[in-house]
This record gives C-alpha cells, sequence and structure tokens, in this order.
C-alpha cells in the first residue's frame, strides 16, 4: 500500500527527529521505557546511541501487514 508506506515513512522520521532532540537533553531511561523510542536504541556500555541498522529493517516493512505465527504449515494452505 504506497499511501501506508509514505505515512510509516513519516512517522518514523517524526520520531526520530524527536529522539535525537531527547538524546541531547538526557533523561535516557525514559528513552529506554517508551516503546516508540526503544526499537531504535542500541545500548553498548552504558552509552545509548540510534541504531541505523534497525531503522533500515523498519523501513523495509513500510506500507506492509506482517502476521507472525508459529504454525508449521506450508505458506499456500
Amino acid at each position: 500500500n504506497p499511501q501506508e508506506a509514505e505515512r510509516d515513512a513519516q512517522v518514523r522520521q517524526q520520531v526520530l527527529k524527536h529522539l535525537e532532540q531527547k538524546l541531547k537533553t538526557g533523561g535516557i531511561k525514559s528513552l529506554i521505557s517508551n516503546s516508540a523510542y526503544r526499537k531504535f536504541l542500541s545500548v553498548s556500555n552504558g552509552a545509548v546511541q540510534i541504531d541505523k541498522n534497525r531503522i533500515n529493517e523498519e523501513a523495509r516493512f513500510d506500507g506492509k501487514y506482517v502476521l507472525r505465527t508459529n504454525t508449521t504449515l506450508p505458506a499456500s494452505e
């Protein structure tokens, strides 16, 4: 869905913009507890930074609905 893909990209850019601002001001604990921010963060040796690989992974699913399951049935069934 092209419209949904565009919307997803815009939402992600807004979240990243807010995340960058909040990283500059501190309050890392609140960033990690926020699920919208947490999926774009990586923590190593106590340092928190934006993970570009996770951003690219999220972008792959723009405009798509992903359904995960634990079934052993083939996709055609």
